[in-house]
């Protein structure tokens, strides 16, 4: 019998319970994963745009990682202890482990669907996070800044739940997405070419204009860049037409057609 309170004791080092139980190659996975985001947010001190602080999110991930490795060690114990899981099975503790490794890719919304094969899906995901970061960067609104853990949580729920099929044509999400993928791309396109305008002015309004004055007139710059840029993205959402509708408009012109080639005849 294993004690759930050393898993969870040895948790304090991420993977260090998953070694206790003797999954060392799943204690690795932790380990190597909680240390590379470590010397990532070190890497990336002081990297922010505008509003978005790129060290806060990657510390908070790191921090679920570590969560993640104690809740793990936990629920392993406990289906070690009821003879769920047999340590012997080499193919269960394989499949468990890449997993594992596709749930912690997803700190990077898509690369764990690009890790198990399902690469239309990954650059689907992949361009809506981009799009979102994108969006809390050069936006001071909070509800931008919330929505980049959302894009990483849904990431990392759709692996879980659908483990078999991730491209399902059930997952109404990635039908939304794959239907209007062209308005995605343009939108990314847009997004990069503001950020790009955004950043050169940014280094040219500093080299020639003083503090209070440069300050000013980024924020009515970007203000009124970024108001103009969601009012046509509004405006451009509303004039989508819905696929029912579509069809609908279809027959009616086809009826309409028929009725006039029956007059003429």
């Amino acid at each position: 019998m294993k004690s759930k309170f050393k898993s969870v004791l040895f948790s304090i080092i991420p993977g260090g319970g998953q070694f206790y139980l003797g999954l060392n190659e799943r204690g690795s996975i932790f380990l190597i994963a909680f240390f590379s985001m470590f010397f990532l947010s070190n890497f990336a001190l002081g990297s922010s745009f505008e509003s978005f602080n790129y060290r806060d999110l990657i510390f908070n991930l790191n921090m679920c990682i570590w969560i993640f490795s104690a809740v793990d060690a936990y629920i392993f114990t406990d289906n070690i202890n009821k003879g769920i899981i047999n340590l012997g099975d080499n193919l269960r503790k394989e499949e468990e482990n890449k997993k594992l490794i596709s749930i912690l890719l997803c700190v990077l919304p898509g690369a764990g669907h690009y890790y198990l094969g399902f690469k239309e899906k990954a650059y689907m995901i992949f361009k809506v996070f981009f799009i979102v970061c994108l969006f809390a960067s050069i936006i001071p609104i909070g509800i931008f800044k919330l929505l980049v853990p959302v894009v990483i949580v849904y990431s990392i729920i759709d692996i879980i739940s659908n483990k078999n099929d991730l491209c399902n044509e059930s997952d109404e999400v990635f039908q939304v997405l794959n239907k209007n993928n062209n308005f995605l791309n343009k939108v990314l396109g847009i997004l990069l070419i503001l950020v790009g305008i955004l950043l050169l002015g940014n280094n040219l309004i500093d080299e020639f204009l003083n503090y209070e004055l440069a300050i000013r007139i980024k924020q009515y710059v970007v203000t009124g860049i970024v108001s103009l840029f969601l009012i046509l993205i509004g405006i451009k959402t509303l004039l989508i037409k819905d696929k029912d509708e579509q069809v609908e408009e279809k027959k009616e012109y086809e009826m309409d057609y028929e009725v006039e080639q029956g007059k003429e005849e």
